[in-house]
């Protein structure tokens, strides 16, 4: 796998794309995203995101929920 090969397999396009990696709606994803609140960006008109980032920032709202919500 090439460097660039494996950058698209990190893409989530769409918001289908990125809600099924989350677990969540495709409504709840989209809610989420126009409130600034999951780290998405756009090509285009489509919604994306690197799923590294995705599982990032899911890693540290679980850390933020077992400390009991203390930012770091």
């Amino acid at each position: 796998m090439t460097k660039n090969q494996g950058r698209a397999g990190d893409l989530a396009k769409g918001m289908k794309a990125i809600s099924e990696h989350l677990g969540i709606t495709i409504r709840q994803g989209f809610h989420m995203h126009e409130q600034g609140l999951i780290p998405t960006f756009h090509i285009g008109r489509s919604v994306c995101a690197k799923r590294s980032a995705l599982d990032d920032w899911l890693n540290h709202a679980a850390r933020k929920a077992v400390e009991g919500g203390a930012d770091e």
